[in-house]
């Protein structure tokens, strides 16, 4: 069974790390291959950690998730990437998709919408 490797992407340090247990608790086939608090920190990261999945929150300190999901679809088109916010709005679900995000899940939905994102989007096909 191949692994899932996931790059969390948020600048929140409790939350990167509260998500890191979350899912390699809840999957199975999951590895985090690591965490970045910063957009240019996930770029880099991706190049070094080769992840097949990336989580990423919307607002960062040096530029939008929007922004980040933008420029790897732009030389990664293939690496799914999974917006995990705050901010679940219309416009910003809208946003998201334009940007080329593969899925959109709300943070406040987090435990029963992120595992299915995740299956529905990883190498394995499941969690």
């Amino acid at each position: 069974m191949r692994l899932s490797r996931l790059l969390l992407v948020d600048d929140n340090k409790k939350f990167l790390d509260m998500s890191r247990e979350f899912l390699e608790s809840e999957c199975d086939h999951v590895i985090v291959v690591g965490t970045a608090g910063t957009a240019e920190e996930a770029l880099k990261l991706i190049r070094q950690a080769r992840p097949t999945l990336l989580i990423v929150d919307l607002a960062m300190p040096d530029m939008s998730g929007l922004e980040l999901t933008q420029r790897v679809k732009q030389t990664r088109p293939e690496l799914p990437v999974i917006i995990l916010t705050l901010f679940d709005t219309p416009r910003h679900r809208q946003a998201a998709l334009e940007a080329g995000a593969d899925a959109f899940v709300a943070k406040a939905s987090m435990d029963s919408d992120l595992i299915p994102a995740i299956e529905r989007l990883s190498s394995s096909g499941e969690c």
